[in-house]
């Protein structure tokens, strides 16, 4: 979750598929770089935190359960963010794909949990795969 955010800060500086807007309430909030910055150091760890130290041991279905809930509420929360203009979607990114991400990252948290090595080389070919799909200009960057 924090790899994936830090990667799209490098990759998509110049070609945004998100960006989160200023909001007034939280003055050294001041813009997407450090929004995002925060949310990488303060709330994704958290997350993480309450997400893998809760995640049942029982049943398959509790499992997927567990997932799916914190995927609903990701999903919930950015969807309220961008009914209240906290959020803007560019390049073709929408609510569809931030939900189709948070799967990714959710499934991708207990893959890299169990087994560490795969879960790198997949979130390779997932970078690939949104970087081409997203035709994110590479030659950009900085």
């Amino acid at each position: 979750m924090i790899y994936f955010n830090a990667i799209y800060g490098l990759l998509c500086y110049n070609h945004l598929m998100w960006k989160f807007e200023y909001d007034r309430s939280v003055p050294f909030l001041i813009n997407h770089t450090l929004i995002s910055i925060g949310m990488g150091l303060l709330l994704y760890p958290s997350i993480i935190l309450i997400f893998l130290g809760r995640y049942p041991n029982e049943n398959w279905k509790k499992k997927l359960s567990w997932q799916l809930l914190f995927v609903f509420l990701f999903s919930l929360a950015e969807f309220i963010m961008f009914k209240a203009g906290k959020i803007t979607y560019y390049n073709g990114w929408s609510l569809g794909w931030s939900i189709i991400f948070n799967l990714n990252t959710f499934f991708m948290l207990i893959l890299h949990y169990k087994r560490p090595l795969l879960t790198w080389i997949l979130s390779i070919f997932c970078v690939i795969f949104y970087v081409y799909y997203f035709k994110v200009p590479l030659d950009q960057l900085k």
